[in-house]
């Protein structure tokens, strides 16, 4: 599949496009995947599955960016770049384009809280923005590529579904590289971030455990997507943010017991619980007893 799929219905100039997509056939030489370049002014975003490749930039003394299977890699095409797979592979990939204007709308104010491949400061992206490895091709992103081809809509309705596909695609993309502006940040940075943001959401969640989650609040209070920080927990505590935020509920209870000074009923209204049945179940699931045999 080669050219635009936005503008079915409208002469609108499309502000993205799937530029080309190889079902999986052996590739016979190293020739460029693009048979015709894109727009100078957007960003080309490759989705590769199956097969390794390399981004080449055409500039002196820039090095190849190597593209491995179920990764997802980006260039401006503003600064010129080769896109060559390894000859006798199969090959699986699709490669987006989507125009720099529109993207802008995904960029916020601060950053420093992106990868800085999407600083979009100046408008023309210059060393920073060099070809960059942006993540793991997850499932989801498999759906999605897959759907662009065959939208489950009617004609008159594309235009609208391929927009909102297109912009959830890109917000879980940017949400997964916080990293500081202009550099490469070290394995020990990286730590600390991660390190002082899970600290962070402990803290707040610790602070709130009589209310319901509000997981956007909370990603704002910590400085990053829920979706990014759903990942740091399910990572980093071996446990999704829920899991995590139950079994805090829980010792809070076990601990409001203890003293003596509470009954189930106040205990399980002190961490967030309007229900007493699902209390005892998490209760009885964490401490291995019921709440009013526990004794501390």
């Amino acid at each position: 599949m080669h050219g635009s799929f936005f503008n079915r219905v409208t002469n609108t100039p499309p502000p993205f496009a799937l530029i080309q997509f190889h079902p999986g056939s052996p590739s016979q030489s190293s020739t460029p995947l693009i048979p015709n370049p894109s727009p100078n002014h957007g960003c080309e975003i490759l989705l590769n599955a199956v097969g390794t490749a390399s981004w080449r930039p055409l500039l002196p003394a820039a090095q190849p960016l190597p593209i491995r299977p179920s990764s997802i890699s980006a260039r401006w095409c503003s600064i010129p770049t080769a896109l060559s797979r390894t000859p006798g592979q199969r090959h699986q990939y699709w490669l987006l384009w989507v125009d720099q204007d529109w993207l802008r709308q995904f960029t916020p104010v601060q950053q420093d809280r992106l990868h800085p491949f999407w600083n979009l400061g100046s408008s023309t992206p210059l060393a920073p923005h060099l070809p960059a490895g942006l993540g793991p091709l997850e499932q989801q992103d498999r759906d999605f590529a897959r759907s662009l081809a065959h939208p489950p809509v009617i004609a008159e309705l594309c235009p609208i579904w391929l927009q909102a596909q297109v912009t959830l695609f890109l917000t879980r993309l940017m949400s997964r590289c916080p990293v500081a502006p202009h550099q490469a940040p070290s394995s020990e940075r990286q730590h600390q971030v991660v390190a002082q943001r899970l600290e962070k959401a402990v803290a707040y969640l610790e602070a709130h455990l009589d209310e319901p989650l509000d997981l956007p609040s909370l990603a704002r209070h910590v400085g990053c997507s829920h979706f990014y920080l759903s990942r740091l927990f399910s990572e980093h505590k071996g446990q999704t943010l829920r899991q995590y935020l139950r079994a805090l509920r829980i010792d809070r209870a076990a601990a409001l017991l203890s003293t003596g000074r509470y009954n189930v009923t106040e205990a399980a209204v002190e961490v967030g619980y309007r229900s007493l049945s699902h209390f005892t179940k998490a209760f009885l699931s964490k401490k291995g007893c019921l709440p009013r045999d526990f004794h501390g």
